[in-house]
């Protein structure tokens, strides 16, 4: 799961934000299986690193808009306002996690 946080940390990151993305188990061994249960997370979810390792956000499973959530959680880590948030005719059609 989570091909859908990869792509809004794409398009992000495609606005010049200096934004990665990392997988558990695809770009990152989780030996152990302990990864997402230590950050709170589910196998849909997702987590925002601070450059330091510190977690600024986490979504403990799949969003109906990713895209706003990141960008609001993002904005929040870097002290500034959230942008407002689309109408829900506007907003695009959810789309399945796994």
């Amino acid at each position: 799961g989570g091909h859908r946080w990869r792509r809004v940390a794409a398009e992000l990151a495609a606005t010049g934000l200096p934004l990665a993305t990392v997988t558990i188990g695809r770009d990152v061994r989780d030996v152990n299986g302990v990864i997402a249960d230590r950050y709170g997370i589910g196998a849909a979810g997702a987590v925002l690193v601070r450059p330091d390792g510190h977690a600024a956000w986490r979504h403990a499973d799949r969003a109906s808009d990713p895209r706003s959530v990141v960008a609001a959680a993002v904005a929040t880590a870097l002290g500034r306002p959230p942008a407002p948030v689309e109408d829900a005719e506007d907003a695009p059609a959810a789309e399945d996690v796994g």
